[in-house]
Order: C-alpha cells, then sequence, then structure tokens
C-alpha cells in the first residue's frame, strides 16, 4: 500500500477478505505485510507451521532443535488481528465465483466464512 493512500474499509465503507494459499515465504510474507491493513486475511496451508529449510541439515545434525526452524503461524501471526489461519488442503480455486475450495467446504473471497 503507498504511503496516504486509503485503506479499502476507508474507500467503500466495507472490508475485502484476501485468501492466501500457502504458508510458505511469500505467504507468510504478505500475510504480515497485510496484518493491521483494513482488509481481512486468511492463511490457508495445509501445514501448521513455516518450515525454514536452509537449517534442516542442522537439525539432522543434531545442532539445532526444531524450535528454531519449525515456527507455528498462529506465533508468526499472533499480534495479528484481522488475520486467521486455517489448516486445510486446497483442492480447487474458481476466480469466477471467487470461492476456494478446501478439505472442510470452502472459503469465500468476498466475505469471511
Amino acid at each position: 500500500m503507498i504511503r496516504g493512500e486509503k485503506t479499502p474499509t476507508q474507500q467503500h465503507g466495507t472490508r475485502h477478505h484476501v485468501v492466501i494459499v500457502d504458508g510458505s515465504f511469500s505467504g507468510l510474507f504478505v500475510a504480515r505485510k497485510l496484518g493491521g491493513s483494513g482488509y481481512d486475511v486468511t492463511l490457508v496451508d495445509k501445514r501448521n507451521s513455516h518450515t525454514f529449510r536452509p537449517l534442516l541439515y542442522q537439525v539432522a545434525a543434531g545442532m539445532l532443535t526444531t524450535g528454531p526452524v519449525c515456527t507455528p503461524h498462529r506465533v508468526t501471526l499472533r499480534y495479528k488481528k484481522n488475520i486467521r489461519s486455517l489448516m486445510r488442503t486446497t483442492y480447487d480455486i474458481d476466480p469466477d465465483t471467487r470461492i476456494i475450495r478446501h478439505e472442510s467446504g470452502r472459503t469465500g473471497l468476498t466475505r469471511r466464512s
């Protein structure tokens, strides 16, 4: 968001819903940037945590515990009140109807469901 630009809530009076499918580097980066913004954000990933793969060899060698390498999404995003995290496997994304289908049902892009 550009400085001085109005948030979606200020522009239209309604909150937009952003769904991020994947909790890897890029997904978490976007979620953290959108935290505290005028967007409702849902992070959907089949895993509960983000694994920092460059350090996995140190865990395998016994030099590190898994704590610094595997961080749960809820810990990374704990101070972001407009973000929720779903542990689901995504099967289909339909851009026409703005619906994401996952193993427990579906999530709409225009509202919190």
